[in-house]
């Protein structure tokens, strides 16, 4: 499916919520039920010409159980139809590989043999083992990837629906099973140290996906492109001449809004999460996806994060272990990150908007927005 894109204004994704988002006829591409995603791609349609295109096109597909696309400058144009099908194939190859839903990927395969036995894993799949296992330590294990446990625990990735809010024993149960620390990758081979143990790579694996299809883009020699998997957002070069990629973050509290504009230099990537994507109502109560791999429960309190950082497998799971630590808790972390940049919005009326010292310099507040935009204080 290739279209032609006049502008981009990207809010949180949100699959699986049970909702759907239509424009009007002239700007329709489909009325596009949300699923998980960090940010949600709503491309407002140009009008084509005869001539040569002018703004950027873009190709999109379903892949990894969300939207997946390709846009490119018209620069780039005639190129798009071959480096579309690159990325196509590279998502598939790492669905394939990561999939906690594919009995036969190889993080499936890690997760049966908990306890039992290493697994031998692919290069791509052991780097994103690594790169877990380094942001879980990072963050003081904020980011986990073996909370796979208590996401199910919780009704979650298929997991029996629950009827009341669980007891602390039961909580702390489960909460054996879960542990950056019980992982251990040696080269290429990995293993789970207790049974029942698994790993899920959703927070931080379409990021990851998003960074290989780049740097395969940049060898092919593509200059001006951005790459989405569900939210997870990666750009190269720009978007036309003295255009840069503008990428519209989400009002958390209104999904037809948006609290401002990214403009996003060479090689910089973003990721959103929010309470709103995906949650379960347990006696009458919403409970957010995100989980605190350290208190078993769904974090509280925060509507959304945004990271921006110069990769989009730090975005992606940064803007989880953010969203779980808080923004007093992450500053220190931040600190040590210096490509990595946050909107942090609290799960509070009237909407308050925090943005870091880096932000101010890529970001345009929405005329619309009627809430406050404010500065991290160094302390804060």
């Amino acid at each position: 499916m290739t279209r032609l894109l006049s502008h981009f204004v990207i809010g949180s994704s949100v699959l699986d919520i049970g909702y759907s988002i239509r424009f009007p006829e002239k700007y329709l591409i489909a009325a596009i039920p949300i699923p998980r995603v960090f940010l949600l791609c709503l491309l407002m349609l140009g009008v084509a010409s005869c001539s040569r295109p002018v703004q950027p096109i873009s190709r999109t597909w379903m892949v990894m159980g969300t939207y997946a696309s390709l846009t490119v400058s018209a620069e780039d144009a005639a190129a798009l139809a071959d480096r579309a099908e690159l990325v196509r194939a590279d998502l598939e190859d790492m669905d394939n590989r990561l999939s906690i839903f594919k009995p036969d990927s190889e993080i499936s395969t890690l997760n049966r043999c908990a306890g039992v036995s290493p697994v031998q894993l692919s290069d791509l799949t052991a780097e994103a083992l690594r790169l877990s296992l380094q942001y879980a330590d990072a963050t003081g294990g904020a980011f986990d990837p073996t909370v796979a446990p208590l996401m199910r625990f919780w009704g979650f990735n298929k997991g029996p629906a629950m009827s009341a809010v669980p007891e602390r024993t039961a909580i702390s149960s489960v909460m054996e099973m879960v542990g950056f620390h019980h992982l251990s990758l040696s080269n290429r081979t990995a293993f789970l140290d207790q049974a029942g143990m698994s790993v899920d790579l959703g927070g931080i694996g379409k990021g990851y996906a998003v960074d290989v299809c780049y740097q395969d883009l940049v060898k092919k020699g593509l200059k001006n492109m951005m790459v989405n998997l569900g939210g997870n957002i990666r750009c190269r070069g720009s978007a036309g001449p003295g255009q840069p990629w503008s990428i519209g973050v989400r009002d958390p509290f209104n999904p037809d809004r948006i609290v401002g504009t990214l403009h996003l230099a060479d090689g910089m990537a973003v990721a959103t999460s929010g309470n709103y994507e995906k949650f379960v109502e347990i006696e009458g109560k919403r409970y957010s996806h995100i989980m605190d791999p350290r208190t078993g429960r769904p974090v509280e309190g925060v509507a959304s994060v945004t990271v921006i950082a110069t990769n989009a497998v730090e975005a992606d799971a940064m803007s989880t272990a953010i969203f779980v630590m808080g923004l007093k808790e992450s500053q220190p972390v931040l600190r040590r990150l210096p490509g990595c940049c946050i909107i942090f919005i609290p799960d509070e009326r009237p909407t308050r908007v925090y943005v870091s010292s880096g932000v101010r310099d890529c970001f345009t507040a929405d005329p619309a927005f009627a809430g406050q935009i404010l500065d991290i204080a160094p302390d804060k």
